[in-house]
């Protein structure tokens, strides 16, 4: 599995700085860049004042400059550790700011803290940005709660046996590799869940009988088994410390079960595929999962993923190009 070269860590210097400490061990082993972003906000005109916009636009740019300046002392206490870091502070859109410098700066992972308000995950990755990094992130996004401290202990990959298309198994094999990859870096137990059942079991039940249902129940469990484990050997994760869980039932209650069950510190899932564990679209699957998850999140996107910003970025430069061809043309 290719380790993480060029992380984007976005912070904010006024907050929780347990991505900049997650950061720099995870680069310092991988002998990684790093790059610090940090987002202001568009300031709405100062009403009432002369030459409000010129004004707010003088206000927006100390705010920059202040935020640039902490970000940079941060940076400072990590120099010694021979980690190459950067500086970055845009203003915009936080998320599709940030999204944009991972596509231009061509960033393999994101790393933040879900930020928010209240005691649970939930709170604090609904309360930011990290639902729009989830959903329009190209690359890896890495959720570190809040306050972690050190490594991680109890890691789950959650995989999903229920489809052996080729882009759900890619994905599959993604998610395994690197919780294997974060599992032997980190000396932490791993476990392995997918979730499985019947599709319309009792309706068919009714129409055609319990035991035709239980010999298809049984086949089908016997299947998704068997590409839990064919997933397992074709990700070198199957050794005898690598903890296998194959369990009926729905996957956003198998996941919440199993991350309580063995109190894990880190979650690895894909998102933006198709149904299923695996599969989550960062929705009401995705968020009823990290309802009740309290520990940190590390989503991984399919193969061929384009982001939303990154396709605009593209149109954009489409229309520049045109624009710059038209007053060419135009001048002649």
């Amino acid at each position: 599995m290719k380790p993480f070269k060029n992380i984007l860590v976005y912070l904010n210097p006024a907050s929780d700085e347990t991505p900049l400490d997650q950061a720099v061990r995870l680069a310092r082993k991988n002998n990684a860049k790093l790059t610090l972003i940090n987002v202001v906000k568009p300031l709405a005109p100062l009403l009432g004042l002369t030459k409000a916009i010129d004004q707010t636009d003088e206000l927006q740019r100390v705010i920059a400059h202040d935020q640039r300046r902490k970000l940079a002392e941060l940076a400072a206490q990590y120099c010694d550790r021979d980690v190459p870091l950067d500086v970055i502070v845009s203003i915009g859109d936080q998320a599709h700011e940030t999204v944009r410098q991972v596509v231009t700066g061509k960033h393999d992972l994101l790393l933040a803290t879900a930020e928010g308000f209240g005691n649970r995950f939930v709170d604090r990755l609904l309360g930011s940005v990290s639902p729009s990094f989830l959903r329009l992130c190209p690359c890896p996004v890495w959720l570190l709660k809040a306050r972690h401290q050190g490594g991680f202990d109890r890691i789950i990959a959650a995989i999903d046996t229920t489809s052996d298309d080729e882009a759900n198994r890619a994905l599959n094999l993604e998610i395994l590799g690197r919780a294997r990859s974060i599992a032997e870096r980190e000396s932490a137990s791993l476990h392995v869940v997918s979730a499985w059942g019947v599709w319309m079991e009792q309706p068919l039940r009714i129409k055609m009988g319990d035991a035709i249902i239980d010999a298809m129940t049984e086949q089908y469990e016997t299947l998704v088994n068997e590409r839990m484990d064919e997933l397992l050997d074709e990700s070198n994760a199957r050794h005898p410390e690598v903890q296998r869980h194959v369990i009926r039932g729905g996957a956003a209650e198998t996941i919440r079960q199993t991350v309580q069950a063995i109190k894990a510190d880190l979650l690895v899932m894909g998102t933006q595929c198709r149904t299923g564990v695996a599969g989550f679209l960062i929705g009401s699957t995705a968020e009823s999962v990290l309802a009740d998850v309290s520990c940190s999140v590390l989503a991984i996107k399919p193969e061929g993923f384009v982001s939303p910003v990154e396709r605009e970025m593209r149109e954009s430069a489409i229309l520049w190009d045109l624009d710059s061809e038209y007053n060419l043309l135009g001048s002649l």
